[in-house]
């Protein structure tokens, strides 16, 4: 998948999450089996900003060539997604959430893994790999 699909892909997906659990908290919340309170609200809504955020940077992002900005945006969002799909994996095998978060999972896994093979073919289009280190 090109880095624009992608890009465009995943500030539509971040869009809806961002919607998801800024208006429609206790509905994510009940369907992962994690009760309703204020402070899992309060929460929820401030990961909405971030997905929001996050989602805005992609869709501004889409038509970037290949360059170390491109590739510290696709380093994050892999890293996002792959933290988010472990920590999905370790609640539900605590048994904290119930096993609809696995559907999350799938989808964080394959942004991680999206986003790091974006990585692995915009790092071949650099000649010099000082550059990397150097921050040029």
């Amino acid at each position: 998948m090109k880095f624009s699909q992608l890009a465009i892909l995943t500030s539509v997906f971040f869009f809806i999450l961002a919607t998801v659990w800024m208006f429609f908290t206790e509905q994510l919340l009940s369907q992962w089996g994690i009760e309703s309170t204020s402070g899992t609200g309060v929460v929820s809504r401030r990961s909405a900003a971030f997905f929001a955020g996050i989602g805005v940077m992609c869709l501004f992002a889409r038509n970037a060539e290949p360059s170390l900005t491109r590739y510290a945006l696709a380093a994050g969002i892999s890293t996002i997604s792959i933290i988010l799909a472990v920590l999905g994996i370790v609640e539900w095998r605590e048994r904290h959430v119930n096993g609809q978060i696995l559907f999350a999972v799938f989808i964080e896994l394959f942004l991680g893994i999206a986003f790091l093979l974006s990585n692995r073919s915009a790092k071949k289009n650099f000649t010099d790999k000082r550059d990397w280190v150097n921050n040029k």
